[in-house]
């Protein structure tokens, strides 16, 4: 993911807006889970690996900016 992205991720991480959609995506997946565990397949499976990815994201997106900028460094 390019720094820009990751920038833009990192702002609305930090905004109310950002919580809720983060909450959103948690509960999100918490009921893609108890689908899955019900019906199963394989459809819910990577509705579950694409929401677990975006709170991934949301989570690190500060460590990888601050590891891109110490990468920066190290070839300066």
């Amino acid at each position: 993911m390019n720094e820009q992205t990751l920038k833009v991720i990192s702002r609305l991480k930090q905004t109310g807006d950002g919580m809720e959609f983060i909450s959103y995506l948690n509960q999100l997946s918490k009921d893609n889970y108890e689908l899955w565990k019900d019906v199963g397949g394989d459809v819910l499976r990577g509705r579950a690996m694409a929401l677990d990815e975006l709170i991934k994201v949301f989570d690190k997106c500060d460590d990888r900016l601050s590891n891109q900028k110490v990468e920066e460094k190290d070839w300066l």
